[in-house]
């Protein structure tokens, strides 16, 4: 028979039990959301409840990326495909961070082309060697959007990231070797062609902010908040030279072919607006696309 007191100690002990429960679940979770997975488990999960209206299909997540060469490795969050479209995706957490890029006067705040990668295999007969071709090019898209080269990150845990040009080189590496993967598959079908758009999806608050640098103090090297147009976007071209494995090897007469010739687009993306951003983004088919050009630089090399 269960004494009075007894009741009251089991009563007590349950409380007590379910309070260190809670406190120890409360760290453990901490744990978890330190880790950013669960934001990539969640875009996945958005981008599949939404397939219906963007058609964009998640065929993989983590895929593994390594250049033989380099020896760089890494693993992409997310793989879209769409016809003959691809998306890799890097999924980005912050904390009450604000992305602001910049622009110059003189440059658009809008553009309708993105400049990515491509790449083609054809082979007509299976006694025939493959002809693959890739490179970079800029399509036409539906998508408009900003197109900036800095910018500049504050926001509470940025400390501890890396810098946004950090990131997307390491983005653009792991679409080289999805290139340089395709090339090397022989399993492969024998004909194929694919567009590469490399996205950074984030918590961050992304901003624009036109300034124009004959604004800008000499001696302070400050502008004043009245010279400032900043204007809150849901996506911005990120276009910045970034050496990377597949453009090692680039001839030029000049600095400045160099310099172009090195240069990728990344997508940044906020994550509440990413729905949005996928029902837009089409890379249109204008009949000067670099396929239709692939055969004639083949033979100009050759030649």
């Amino acid at each position: 028979m269960t004494q009075p007191g007894q009741l009251e100690r089991e009563r007590s002990t349950r409380v007590s039990t379910s309070h260190m429960d809670a406190d120890f679940k409360k760290k453990l979770t901490k744990i978890v959301n330190a880790s950013g997975f669960v934001f990539q488990l969640a875009i996945e999960q958005h981008i599949k409840k939404t397939v219906g209206e963007h058609q964009w299909h998640v065929v993989t997540r983590e895929h593994p990326w390594r250049n033989t060469e380099t020896g760089n490795t890494g693993f992409i969050d997310l793989i879209l495909e769409r016809n003959f479209d691809r998306l890799v995706i890097e999924c980005k957490r912050t904390h009450n961070a604000r992305w602001i890029f910049l622009l110059e006067k003189k440059e658009k705040e809008s553009v309708g082309t993105i400049l990515c990668q491509w790449s083609e295999i054809i082979r007509p007969r299976r006694d025939i060697e493959r002809n693959f071709a890739c490179g970079c090019w800029d399509f036409v898209t539906h998508l408009s959007s900003a197109e900036a080269e800095f910018c500049t990150i504050r926001g509470s845990g940025e400390k501890d990231q890396p810098m946004l040009e950090r990131i997307a080189k390491k983005l653009v590496q792991s679409v080289d070797s999805l290139i340089i993967e395709q090339k090397n598959n022989v399993q492969r079908k024998e004909y194929e062609r694919c567009i590469y758009l490399p996205v950074i999806v984030t918590t961050a608050e992304l901003y624009t902010c036109l300034i124009d640098p004959e604004k800008v103090s000499l001696e302070s090297g400050e502008i004043s908040y009245e010279d400032t147009h900043l204007q809150k976007v849901p996506y911005v071209q990120f276009k910045k030279t970034l050496a990377t494995d597949l453009n090692t090897n680039i001839v030029a007469k000049n600095l400045r072919d160099i310099n172009n010739a090195l240069q990728r687009t990344v997508l940044v993306v906020s994550a509440r607006k990413l729905r949005n951003f996928l029902q837009i983004l089409d890379i249109i088919d204008t009949g000067h696309n670099p396929w239709y050009f692939a055969p004639l630089l083949k033979q100009t090399q050759e030649s």
